[in-house]
């Protein structure tokens, strides 16, 4: 079974996604993006059928000023993709 966690470290403008543990990647956030999340320590954790550990909602504002959330569903992993202006 392949477990997928990615690690939002807001304050270090970083993401981190671990493969069973595994850390495989880091990725820098674009300069003058913002990013919130009300995952439980900005942690996804993805499954191998596809379903997540928790719904929640990650929130990005870009340098342009535009807002974007990111929903994702429970059960189904399945993400709305929604504007909005700050």
């Amino acid at each position: 079974m392949v477990n997928v966690r990615i690690d939002l470290l807001r304050t270090q403008g970083v993401y981190l996604i671990k493969v069973n543990g595994v850390q495989k990647k880091q990725v820098r956030f674009p300069v003058g993006m913002t990013i919130k999340s009300n995952f439980p320590n900005d942690r996804l954790d993805f499954f191998s059928d596809g379903q997540i550990g928790q719904a929640g909602t990650i929130d990005v504002l870009d340098s342009k000023g535009k807002g974007y959330s990111v929903v994702i569903q429970l059960s189904s992993g399945r993400f709305i993709l929604r504007e909005w202006e700050p």
